[in-house]
């Protein structure tokens, strides 16, 4: 996942990336999640890259518009329950 974020930032930019991952504490997750979730004109964002097991209770990301599982654990179990807690009609 640290690739991807380099790469991102490269091409787009610090701000247009949000990443939490396993050593992300809870209150800098929460703050990432209301970043990412801001309306369209205080948001620069549009990339959140998520660990799987990072997505946790209230990891809630309604203004997702695709989601690819790049790190998935192959735990069918986990990754279903990351598309829920993502909310993405798309899936």
């Amino acid at each position: 996942m640290a690739l991807l974020e380099e790469y991102a930032c490269e091409r787009f930019g610090a701000a247009a990336v949000e990443t939490v991952d396993g050593d992300t504490p809870a209150a800098a997750r929460h703050d990432a999640v209301q970043r990412f979730n801001a309306p369209d004109g205080d948001r620069a964002g549009f990339l959140f890259l998520g660990a799987t097991r990072c997505c946790g209770l209230g990891t809630n990301l309604p203004t997702v518009s695709s989601v690819v599982l790049f790190d998935s654990d192959w735990d069918a179990r986990a990754d279903i329950q990351v598309r829920m807690f993502l909310a993405s009609p798309q899936l």
